[in-house]
């Protein structure tokens, strides 16, 4: 399919369709605004062996590199205090970036933005922080979001774990993974499936950016 072929393919729920299908969204437009009819960009192809002119490579493929932000904010971090926007992103101005990865939510649970579906609230939307003072100065946002492992969710709704076949969970662990991985997994076939698409359309909603990252989207690997 062209680029010209892929305009208003796509409207917003469709989007939250692909998120429960386990879908990856690698970059997408102005979110707040964004209704049917608005394209979104997707890979191209070459039809030869030249490359595409750089016109034809979305913004997502343009970057010879990317900040990735591991920022882990678990419960016991709390409260929060030193967070400087700005001053986080004069740093990655000075190292050349013109796009990161920013964590809403890692494998801990927790959120880094006042998630309606969770009670424990940021002393600060750090989401909106950083989005707002990267976007100030031409520089893009991808949102990474912990699909699978979410040990905040599996802690206070341990019906959403995953378990074996005979009902069983292994200890605070998803059942037939590697024994270093510490944090459980939650069954999309549970109600998780909803409070973790709850929370992807808060993001989509409320939030100026322009990509995601849904990580370990997956059932664990064994039933041992």
């Amino acid at each position: 399919m062209s680029s010209e072929e892929l305009k208003g393919t796509l409207d917003r729920r469709q989007v939250l369709q692909l998120v429960g299908a386990g879908g990856l969204l690698g970059g997408v437009g102005k979110i707040p605004g964004w209704s049917a009819g608005e394209n979104i960009a997707g890979p191209i192809a070459a039809t030869s062996e030249e490359a595409p002119p750089s016109t034809a490579v979305p913004w997502y493929g343009q970057d010879l590199v990317r900040g990735h932000l591991s920022w882990l904010h678990p419960a016991w971090t709390r409260p929060e205090k030193d967070f400087d926007a700005r001053r986080w992103i004069d740093q990655f101005e000075r190292a050349g970036f013109r796009s990161f990865v920013f964590y809403s939510r890692f494998h801990d649970g927790v959120c880094n933005w006042p998630s309606k579906f969770q009670e424990l609230k940021p002393e600060r939307d750090f989401v909106a922080e950083i989005t707002a003072e990267a976007h100030r100065r031409q520089l893009r946002v991808i949102l990474y979001y912990s699909t699978g492992p979410d040990e905040w969710a599996a802690d206070r709704h341990p019906d959403w774990r995953c378990v074996r076949r005979d009902g069983s969970v292994g200890g605070p662990l998803a059942p037939g993974y590697k024994r270093w991985f510490k944090f459980p997994f939650c069954c999309p076939n549970s109600p998780y499936k909803d409070y973790m698409r709850g929370q992807i359309e808060e993001l989509l909603t409320h939030y100026d950016v322009d990509g995601f990252w849904l990580d370990v989207m997956q059932f664990p690997g064994s039933d041992s």
